[in-house]
């Protein structure tokens, strides 16, 4: 393609380098994933081994993630693991929960008639198997796993044989009256 783009442009010419765009699109294509790749597998072998470099992270952010101290409501700076617990409980029972909730019936009028029937009927549509279906396949495969450790792609590639139980699992969460 290089000697095409340095003879003096013809018709002929210009038809062969249009012709082979294509195919070098291609092969740039193959090689960014190709590079990809490597780049991957280098960082698998070579993080492996690594250890040193690891542990230095994983420490990094131990430190920085690492509460040493908490202030509670009365003004005290607490240091120990234990009172810092009991800290973070006692904020956040105090400010999710109320000793004398007053409900008046009047607070209710202030929104009444605000959502349309339509959008009622709508948002208390029960949920479907496809939704559920279309919902795991749309999630991006390699992103990072849920706090059960497994990604997208587990779910995706085995959902001949867990999809009915991740369907049961689901609809059952989300078509629960209460």
């Amino acid at each position: 393609m290089a000697t095409l783009k340095n003879v003096i442009p013809t018709q002929d010419c210009i038809l062969k380098i249009k012709d082979m765009e294509p195919s070098l699109d291609e092969l740039l294509k193959q090689e960014e994933i190709w590079w990809a790749q490597r780049a991957k597998v280098h960082w698998l072998q070579q993080g492996d081994l690594n250890t040193k470099y690891f542990h230095h992270k994983a420490s990094q952010r131990k430190r920085k993630n690492h509460i040493y101290s908490i202030q509670d409501s009365r003004g005290h700076i607490w240091k120990d693991n234990n009172h810092i617990h009991s800290v973070f409980v006692d904020y956040f029972n105090n400010i999710f929960s109320s000793n004398n909730p007053n409900i008046s019936p009047d607070s209710f009028d202030m929104v009444k008639n605000r959502v349309s029937t339509q959008d009622y009927d709508f948002l208390n549509k029960v949920f479907a198997d496809t939704e559920v279906y279309d919902t795991i396949k749309a999630l991006k495969s390699n992103s990072t796993p849920g706090p059960d450790g497994i990604s997208a792609l587990f779910y995706q590639h085995y959902w001949d044989i867990i999809g009915t139980d991740i369907v049961d699992f689901a609809l059952n969460i989300l078509n629960k009256k209460r």
